[in-house]
């Protein structure tokens, strides 16, 4: 999915700070992890952790997983195997090093996955600049097997009929 966004230099200042409370609250939410990135569970009983073979992995810029509002909880998730419904933050942005920030306004913008344990589910983004500081934005939503292996791209939700032929997967592997 491609995205007209904008970017200027350190002089807009709102976009600046926003920029850097989103990098904040990124590195806030890989605080005392070594190696595997620390993520918060989204699953029942949570207080036991459970083996993470056994779960899912879940990363990106999230607003909502299966209408849970996430976002305070960071960009890294673990979750039980089956169909999840990801709707992406409505704003995204960045604030690079050389004084620059872009940011862009995506709507509601939805994943239907259908989750198998130990998989890496990941919505990530790519930028490209042009002139007069536009450029585009393109999403992509990635599984990844446990080598870190892209094994497909997922869609996104079009119609209330992904929606409903992801959870009669589940439905079906159960």
């Amino acid at each position: 999915m491609r995205h007209v966004l904008s970017s200027s230099g350190a002089r807009c200042g709102g976009a600046a700070v926003w920029g850097l409370a989103m990098l904040i609250g990124l590195f806030a939410s890989a605080c005392g992890t070594v190696g595997r990135v620390r993520a918060f569970p989204l699953y029942p009983g949570a207080e036991h952790p459970r083996a993470p073979e056994s779960l899912a992995r879940l990363e990106g810029p999230i607003q909502l997983v299966d209408a849970l509002d996430v976002e305070a909880y960071g960009t890294v998730f673990d979750v039980l195997p089956g169909c999840h419904v990801v709707t992406l933050r409505r704003t995204i942005g960045d604030l690079s090093q050389n004084g620059g920030a872009w940011w862009s306004d995506l709507g509601w913008r939805s994943y239907a996955f259908r989750m198998k344990a130990g998989r890496l589910y990941s919505i990530e983004y790519a930028t490209s600049f042009g002139s007069a500081g536009h450029g585009t934005l393109t999403l992509t939503a990635y599984e990844r097997d446990a080598r870190g292996q892209v094994l497909s791209t997922v869609g996104l939700v079009r119609t209330q009929v992904d929606i409903e032929a992801c959870r009669a997967w589940q439905a079906a592997a159960q």
